[in-house]
């Protein structure tokens, strides 16, 4: 059965070029089974919208499989937590 509503996350096997939020947990994509990781924000989002958790290959597999399928629009505290991410990555490489 196709969920209504997904969030997408980083696969952990992919951790090394990305930079995680604080209090990020490990979950089990839904498709594949993959751990991905999940920030504090997504995690509320997953609960608020009942959707369900997709690495990013298993979910561009999923909404091209189905228009039905929507991901979860950004909630304040995820933009939030980009915002906070792009600042790291300002300062990380110095850039304006």
């Amino acid at each position: 059965m196709l969920p209504d509503s997904i969030v997408i996350c980083f696969r952990v096997s992919d951790a090394r070029a990305i930079h995680l939020v604080e209090g990020v947990l490990k979950e089990k994509c839904t498709g594949c089974k993959d751990d991905v990781f999940i920030s504090p924000e997504t995690m509320k989002r997953k609960e608020e919208t009942q959707a369900s958790v997709y690495c990013f290959d298993c979910a561009l597999a999923l909404v091209t499989k189905s228009s039905r399928v929507t991901i979860a629009p950004p909630s304040e505290g995820q933009i939030e937590e980009i915002k906070k991410d792009i600042e790291f990555h300002k300062n990380k490489f110095k850039l304006n």
